[in-house]
């Protein structure tokens, strides 16, 4: 079965380059480790008079 290595390193090159390239772009905001305490009231609505 030495033929059907093939596939296994075309993927491991594979994800190896997604790997660098999502390693590429950094992340806008910082990912949160727990919600907003206010996350279960209604979001303020604005009122145009």
């Amino acid at each position: 079965m030495a033929d059907g290595s093939g596939w296994q390193q075309s993927l491991c090159e594979s994800e190896r380059a997604r790997v660098r390239a999502a390693r590429k772009h950094i992340l806008v905001w910082a990912p949160r480790q727990s919600p907003p305490p206010d996350w279960h009231l209604p979001l303020p609505q604005e009122k145009d008079e």
